[in-house]
């Protein structure tokens, strides 16, 4: 008796560690999410190009794991001289 008990244990493990290998409902996406000056919450899902009008936009998109595709120029100096590019 002791075996099927276990048996009907093991089984019943084994299908809820299946469950887990269901798709979520909600899959993380490909975005980047932040609040702008005035409090709204802005979430971009998609970017091909990023241009930073400011050195600080330029600054915060790379330290966040972004490339930067066009900038002003004293955000390209301070950029270089972190070492970022």
């Amino acid at each position: 008796m002791n075996r099927k008990l276990i048996a009907a244990l093991l089984a019943l493990a084994l299908l809820l560690t299946l469950c887990a290998c269901a798709p979520a409902g909600n899959a993380p996406q490909n975005t980047a999410t932040f609040t702008d000056d005035l409090g709204h919450e802005v979430t971009l899902s998609s970017w091909a190009h990023v241009a930073a009008p400011q050195t600080s936009f330029a600054q915060l998109w790379q330290l966040a794991g972004g490339e930067v595709y066009a900038t002003s120029a004293d955000a390209v100096e301070l950029i270089a001289k972190a070492g970022a590019v």
